[in-house]
């Protein structure tokens, strides 16, 4: 079983040779010369993932960004507030990690499986302990419902979520997850009977809101209250067919998802009644020019006020991105100008500091903050 146990810095020269495009510190050098006088004070990194669509990102509750990596280059990476590189935590770097997240009481969990031998994995620890676990290798959270995506490979269309004795919630695609400490995973909810699929969740306390599509494959988001019952609850958001990508949550109740039609059109809604439980809740985000109206959306994330967000995503030409970004909780949105590849991840911390991921092992550190 892996174990964080310490983390060790990877020189700035190793991060940018990890770099799937083969880019040389030079080109970054240039790419943040043009880039010099951005207002949203853009900065060229390297990405520890050979692969941004297989990273997964994460803020603490100290301003600090998690970032892990899939199959093409696994393993456990941390940007430190104020740092401009990512330092690899010892130990996990055998792992292949497809989902990591920080709970409300500052707990993080890294979630995916050992690059080499396949077999589950499942870390939990104290982030303010300096990054260790105890010597069972778990610190169990009751009550505390979290969304570990065990499966999160494009390709795959999820339709069944587990849940386990100590409240966390999984979607595991039939995976048999009863491997960690004894403690069982049991499916609960199968979204391919009425539903659709799902291809992202989000923690709201006891209920979990999930992103994707119907049964008719239209856009879609869902809701579940594991507390009382497996119910989905389906809100369509839109006739043609389509999906809708990624799910935040929006301050305390609001949320947030973006997604895409078939036909290229970018779909951007916004609830904010604290239900959020039939499409009427929903508003879409009308067309506006810091927005792209055709392309794809892709990732979307908020800061834990719910008040800075930036959303990410592709052009019509599929060798372009964009980003837009908020400071009033999703209401208007401004377009961050930018020379960027294909966008698919992005994350936001309460300082307003914020990360760009995309095609290649493109990354990008920017501000939104004061």
């Amino acid at each position: 079983m892996l174990r964080i146990t310490s983390i060790v810095t990877v020189p700035f020269s190793a991060l940018l040779a990890l770099s799937a495009c083969g880019e040389d510190p030079a080109s970054i050098d240039q790419w943040n010369d043009e880039h010099a006088d951005n207002a949203y004070q853009l900065q060229r990194t390297a990405s520890p993932c050979d692969d941004a669509s297989q990273a997964t990102l994460a803020s603490d509750t100290r301003d600090d960004l998690w970032c892990g990596c899939g199959d093409s280059s696994p393993g456990l990476f941390l940007l430190a507030d104020g740092d401009v590189e990512f330092t690899s935590v010892e130990d996990m770097q055998d792992a292949s990690v497809m989902d990591v997240t920080v709970s409300s009481d500052g707990m993080l969990v890294v979630a995916g499986e050992n690059a080499d031998s396949g077999e589950p994995l499942l870390v939990s620890t104290s982030i303010e302990s300096g990054v260790s676990v105890n010597e069972d290798g778990l610190v169990v959270m009751a009550d505390v419902w979290l969304d570990l995506a065990l499966s999160r490979e494009p390709d795959i269309d999820h339709d069944e979520v587990s849940v386990n004795s100590e409240g966390q919630i999984a979607l595991t695609d039939g995976l048999d997850v009863s491997f960690y400490d004894g403690i069982a995973w049991t499916p609960t909810t199968d979204f391919s009977e009425d539903a659709g699929y799902i291809n992202n969740i989000e923690s709201m306390g006891e209920i979990f809101v999930a992103s994707g599509a119907n049964s008719d494959n239209q856009p879609a988001v869902f809701q579940v209250d594991l507390a009382f019952d497996t119910e989905v609850r389906t809100m369509t958001l839109a006739e043609a067919e389509g999906q809708m990508h990624a799910i935040t949550r929006l301050g305390t109740e609001g949320q947030v998802a973006v997604g895409s039609t078939l036909d290229g059109e970018i779909l951007v809604a916004r609830c904010d009644t604290g239900s959020c439980d039939t499409a009427e809740d929903w508003d879409m985000l009308p067309p506006s020019d810091e927005v792209p109206s055709n392309g794809n959306a892709m990732d979307v994330a908020f800061d834990t006020a719910g008040e800075v967000g930036v959303m990410v995503g592709s052009l019509p030409s599929m060798t372009d991105g964009w980003a837009s970004v908020t400071t009033d909780g999703g209401l208007t949105w401004e377009a961050v100008e930018g020379d960027f590849p294909p966008l698919t991840e992005c994350m936001v911390d309460d300082s307003g500091s914020f990360v760009l991921m995309g095609e290649g092992s493109f990354s990008v550190l920017g501000s939104a903050g004061a």
